[in-house]
């Protein structure tokens, strides 16, 4: 097996319409490439759009094993996953990996075939935290506020209103 950790090559890092983070590296007889296949990268599950040809030739390796390696940098937390071959596209593995802790993840790919074993570090990706207190957190505590002090609002005025009729000595009724 040979470990390749030069470091990703990052092709380009983004697409028009959505930020699809690309990776590519040539490791022994293979040259990989990846997209992180998200608008935005967040906690939770994240789709990974691997490709893998031969260095020399240029064509696909449709038989290949291709498993993903991630590891979180800060707890060490380890997973693995395997990438599917599609069937419209014979160079195209697609994997789908829980990224459930904010901070760097380390991702590898394991490549397997008749033209031999490699794995590759091919990207680092920075998955952010969840912010705690958005605007729609905002907008429900307003909403909360003026919903209270419209009750608040009505239970005085009832209260004010009776109060003046009732005038001093009467009895309720």
């Amino acid at each position: 097996m040979i470990v390749l950790g030069m470091g990703p090559a990052l092709a380009s890092a983004q697409g028009q319409a959505s930020e699809v983070q690309r990776f590519q590296n040539v490791a022994g007889p293979y040259k990989i490439s990846a997209a992180v296949v998200q608008s935005g990268l967040s906690l939770g599950t994240t789709l990974f759009a691997i490709t893998v040809v031969d260095a020399a030739t240029g064509l696909p390796i449709p038989d290949a094993r291709v498993s993903l390696l991630i590891e979180h940098d800060d707890s060490g937390q380890t997973g693995k996953g395997t990438a599917h071959n599609t069937p419209g596209n014979p160079d195209r593995y697609d994997a789908q990996m829980n990224l459930g802790s904010p901070g760097l993840w380390r991702i590898t790919i394991d490549v397997e075939s008749s033209n031999g074993r490699v794995a590759v570090e091919m990207m680092q990706l920075t998955v952010p935290g969840t912010r705690r207190i958005t605007g729609g957190t905002y907008v429900f505590i307003g909403v909360f506020a003026v919903i209270i002090g419209g009750a608040a609002y009505l239970w005085w005025s009832t209260h004010r209103h009776r109060s003046r009729n009732q005038g001093p000595g009467a009895s309720p009724t």
